[in-house]
């Protein structure tokens, strides 16, 4: 079972009408589009920047592959036997070799252990094996997980979706809008404006 780390949650709600605001007239051209844009939008934004979280498996003796979370994109750590790790290491209950933790590729995705846990292990350190691992974000009764710090970051990404679902749209127009940070007024086609818009973005994720 996954655990959240703090994260102060915003409502979707405000993230669509801060976004119409800096869309500004061509907000119109997106009605009832733009909570799925915001959500296009966490989709890459959580890839290059997860939430951390934190779960833990059952373990069985000789067992090494096991189900994971639904939101894992990577596993980060596991802390099985570091408790035993401190102990000196002449002692019989010290850990002389603890197992890796893998992604298994294939849907859905599966972790495995390096080598299986014996039965002795189990006794020696535990069925608890609790890990940290990179987690997808997702929209969650209207509630969109951010930190306050990150949702500019998250609107301008936002800001060039919609402005690629104009390009798709094969709207070739100038159009206006106004930057999330400063509200800086732009002018430009929707395939420029997606083009700065995404440097943006990134630039934001290299100073965050």
């Amino acid at each position: 079972m996954a655990e959240w780390y703090l994260v102060a949650d915003m409502q979707m709600s405000d993230l669509v009408t801060e976004l119409q605001t800096a869309l500004m007239d061509s907000a119109e051209r997106f009605e009832g589009k733009l909570d799925t844009i915001i959500t296009a939008a966490l989709r890459d934004f959580s890839r290059r920047k997860p939430l951390t979280l934190q779960a833990e498996i059952t373990l069985q003796p000789g067992v090494d592959v096991y189900d994971a979370p639904a939101d894992l994109i990577d596993v980060k750590t596991h802390s099985w036997g570091s408790m035993q790790r401190k102990l000196p290491f002449w002692d019989p209950a010290y850990p002389r070799q603890l197992p890796r933790l893998l992604v298994l590729d294939g849907e859905p995705l599966q972790l495995q252990l390096s080598t299986a846990p014996t039965g002795n292990q189990i006794a020696n350190l535990g069925n608890r094996f609790r890990f940290t691992y990179y987690a997808e974000r997702a929209v969650t009764e209207g509630w969109v997980p951010v930190r306050g710090s990150d949702i500019d970051i998250l609107l301008v990404r936002a800001q060039a979706e919609a402005m690629r679902w104009l390009a798709n749209q094969h709207v070739d127009r100038a159009v206006s809008t106004r930057d999330v940070v400063g509200s800086t007024p732009r002018n430009g086609t929707p395939a420029a404006l997606c083009e700065l818009y995404t440097k943006q973005f990134k630039e934001m994720l290299r100073a965050a």
